[in-house]
């Protein structure tokens, strides 16, 4: 949502998530079927808080728990993980014509899961990232981001790129269906993607919601061609 916290306000976000995989994007961009029939399943619990330290800044991390599994033909496995770790500060601008702009600095610490098909890849990231916040009405909004990534490791760097468009159809209602993305530059292994999704939040009491999402990765080039299902409560 667009920013909004006074200074020493915080917010969180607890939620699981479901993510299932049955094939993968190669480096043309072509979805191929995992070997041997394979399909990739993984459940995350996932932690999110963030603290405003001042009327501008605020820091907040990221901390997903999960369960995976990988079954074939083969045989099968499992086995239970960190997932990536991410930790940002945020700096908000002055409002401009309306438009409410801010940057963000971030690092991304590797988790102890396997990579598989384009899964995590087990490298420490460092992100700088723009957005930009537009709010038209109390039950409107559109926000933009986008910036660069460092990549450590095999991966080439990125630039992520997002667009969310928020809509209230009553007092305690409010989705915002979404489009994000990486495009990868300069040498090393792309990891293009491109995810569609919808997000819902209902309000229960005060600062309380409930919180529902689905994402789908529709393209890209050796992501896997994942599902993505999310719900969870928000304060």
């Amino acid at each position: 949502e667009p920013w909004k916290e006074e200074a020493a306000g915080w917010r969180w976000r607890s939620f699981a998530s479901y993510l299932e995989s049955r094939s993968s994007f190669d480096a043309d961009g072509h979805r191929r079927a995992l070997p041997n029939n394979g399909r990739f399943t993984s459940w995350s619990l996932n932690f999110f808080g963030e603290r405003a330290l001042g009327p501008r800044w605020s820091a907040s991390a990221f901390l997903p728990v999960q369960a995976s599994r990988l079954k074939d033909d083969l045989g099968h496995s499992g086995w239970y993980s960190l997932g990536d770790v991410y930790g940002w500060a945020r700096y908000r601008m002055d409002e401009f014509k309306g438009m409410r702009p801010a940057l963000a600095a971030g690092i991304k610490a590797p988790g102890t899961y396997r990579t598989v098909s384009g899964i995590g890849d087990g490298q420490v990231d460092l992100e700088l990232q723009g957005f930009l916040a537009k709010t038209f009405d109390e039950r409107h909004y559109v926000s933009l981001n986008s910036g660069f990534r460092f990549r450590t490791g095999s991966p080439s760097n990125e630039i992520p790129y997002g667009l969310q468009a928020g809509w209230a159809p009553s007092e305690r209602l409010l989705l915002v269906p979404s489009l994000s993305g990486v495009r990868g530059i300069g040498g090393g292994v792309q990891k293009d993607f491109l995810g569609a999704g919808l997000s819902g939040f209902w309000t229960l009491s005060g600062p309380w919601r409930l919180f529902g999402s689905y994402q789908k990765i529709v393209l890209g080039k050796h992501p896997a061609a994942a599902d993505i299902g999310s719900v969870g409560v928000t304060y």
